[in-house]
C-alpha cells in the first residue's frame, strides 16, 4: 500500500509540472507576441489599422457590387471611394495629386454604377503648387449639386415611397429574370419618352440641369430620357440585389444609355428606353400598356447590330441565352411553325393582350414566317375579323403582330 501511494504522488507532481511548463510556455509565447507587437508600433496605429481594414471591406463590397468600379486598377478604385465619398457627405476630401488627369473617367464610372446620385451635378478639383518644386504639394475635390440638401432629401423620399410599392409587387422567391422582366415592364409603363427633351439635348451647353436624365424624372415626373430611363431601371435592379451599371455610347449613330446586368450568374445587354415603343415606333400608335421585349436580356452580338458603348470602362462580354426574353418564355423559333404562331395570336385575341412577339433562331425561319405567312396575310385566319398590323426587327429577327 505504500508503494502505491509513493506513485500516485509522484503522478501528481508530475502532473503539477506539466502544467507550470505549459503556463510556462504560454507566458513566454504570449510576452515574445507581446514584445513583436510593441516593436512593430501597431499599438500606436490602431486607429490607422481600423480605417485600413473598414476600407478594405468598403473596397471589397465595392468590387463585388458596382461593376465599373471593378474595372478600374487600385489607384482608380482608391479615387472612385474618395470622390463618391465627397458626392455623398457633400464636403471636400483629400484627393491623390496623380489623380487629377483621370477626374473625368472616375466621374463617368461613378455615375454609371450610382442612380442614387441624382442630384450630383459635377466635380471641382483644387490644387496646392510648391513654388520651388513647382510640383502639385496636395490637391482636394469638392462636389457640384443640382439640388442642396433639404431638396435631395425631399425627393428622395418621394422617390423611396414609389420604389417601395414596386418592390412589394415582386413575387417571394423571384429569380433574376422574373425581378429584371417585372423592372423593365415597370419602367416602360411607367415613364413616357420625353421626345421635346432629347431635341433639347443637340443644343444643350452644359449649364444647368438637362431634362429626363435622372431616377427622379421617370419616379416623381413619369417623363425622361434614355438616360433616366436606364437610370431608374438599374436603381430598382440595384434594389433587388442585382449587379446593373449603365452605358453609354450611341445607338444608331446617336448619344444613348442602356444597362448591362447580371441575371442568374451571366451578363445581359438590356435596353429599357427601347421597350417603349413611344420610343422606337411611333407608327402603330398602340399606346402604354405594349412593352416591346427585343432588348430584354440580350447578347453582346446582339445589340452590337445597333449600339457602341463609349469605350470608358471595358464591357462584359454577353454570351448566354438562357434569361433572354423570347427563350425564358417559349416565344423563340427554330423552324417556320405557322401553327404554334397562329395560335400563339389567337391565344392572344382571347385574352385581350395586345399583341404577340415571336423571334426567330435562323434566317431561314424567319424568311418562311414573315413573308410566306405574316406578309402574306395568313396570319389573319387565326383572328375574329382577320385584321392585323405587324413590324420586324430583321437584326434580331423578331416579328410582332398587333390586334
Amino acid at each position: 500500500m505504500a508503494r502505491g501511494k509513493s506513485r500516485a504522488g509522484g503522478c501528481l507532481v508530475a502532473l503539477l509540472l506539466l502544467v507550470v511548463l505549459v503556463v510556462a510556455v504560454g507566458y513566454a509565447t504570449g510576452v515574445i507576441a507581446h514584445f513583436q507587437y510593441v516593436l512593430s508600433g501597431a499599438q500606436n496605429r490602431g486607429v490607422e489599422a481600423i480605417e485600413q481594414d473598414f476600407e478594405a471591406r468598403v473596397a471589397s463590397e465595392f468590387e463585388n457590387r458596382y461593376y465599373a468600379y471593378s474595372q478600374l486598377d487600385s489607384e482608380g478604385q482608391r479615387c472612385y471611394r474618395i470622390m463618391y465619398d465627397a458626392f455623398c457627405s457633400r464636403e471636400p476630401r483629400a484627393y491623390p495629386e496623380n489623380g487629377a488627369e483621370r477626374l473625368s473617367e472616375i466621374r463617368a464610372c461613378i455615375i454609371a454604377d450610382h442612380p442614387e446620385l441624382f442630384y450630383v451635378e459635377g466635380v471641382r478639383l483644387s490644387t496646392t503648387y510648391n513654388q520651388v518644386t513647382e510640383l502639385v504639394s496636395d490637391a482636394s475635390i469638392e462636389g457640384s449639386f443640382f439640388l442642396d440638401e433639404a431638396e435631395t432629401t425631399a425627393a428622395q423620399s418621394q422617390i423611396d415611397a414609389v420604389v417601395a410599392e414596386f418592390l412589394a409587387t415582386i413575387p417571394e422567391g423571384a429569380d433574376d429574370y422574373t425581378k429584371a422582366k417585372l423592372a423593365y415592364d415597370y419602367i416602360v409603363e411607367r415613364a413616357s419618352y420625353d421626345h421635346g427633351a432629347a431635341a433639347s439635348l443637340n443644343w444643350y451647353d452644359g449649364e444647368g440641369r438637362a431634362p429626363g436624365q435622372t431616377i427622379d424624372d421617370v419616379f416623381l415626373r413619369s417623363s425622361a430620357v434614355c438616360a433616366g430611363y436606364s437610370s431608374a431601371y438599374q436603381y430598382l435592379l440595384q434594389h433587388m440585389g442585382i449587379q446593373c451599371v449603365q452605358v453609354r455610347g450611341v445607338a444608331d449613330g446617336v448619344g444613348h444609355a442602356w444597362c448591362i446586368a447580371q441575371l442568374d450568374g451571366a451578363y445581359y445587354q438590356i435596353d429599357p428606353t427601347w421597350g417603349d415603343p413611344q420610343f422606337l415606333d411611333e407608327e402603330f400608335n398602340v399606346g402604354d400598356d405594349y412593352v416591346n421585349y427585343e432588348y430584354l436580356a440580350i447578347t453582346t452580338d446582339d445589340i452590337s447590330a445597333t449600339h457602341m458603348a463609349d469605350g470608358t470602362f471595358a464591357i462584359p462580354l454577353c454570351a448566354s441565352t438562357e434569361d433572354n426574353y423570347f427563350v425564358r418564355e417559349g416565344l423563340l423559333f427554330d423552324w417556320a411553325d405557322a401553327g404554334r404562331f397562329g395560335q400563339l395570336v389567337s391565344d392572344a385575341e382571347a385574352t385581350g393582350e395586345l399583341a404577340v412577339q415571336i423571334r426567330c433562331s435562323n434566317d431561314e425561319t424567319y424568311q418562311e414566317l414573315l413573308g410566306g405567312y405574316v406578309m402574306t396575310g395568313d396570319l389573319g385566319f387565326n383572328l375574329s375579323d382577320g385584321e392585323y398590323r405587324f413590324s420586324y426587327n430583321d437584326s434580331l429577327r423578331t416579328i410582332a403582330v398587333f390586334q
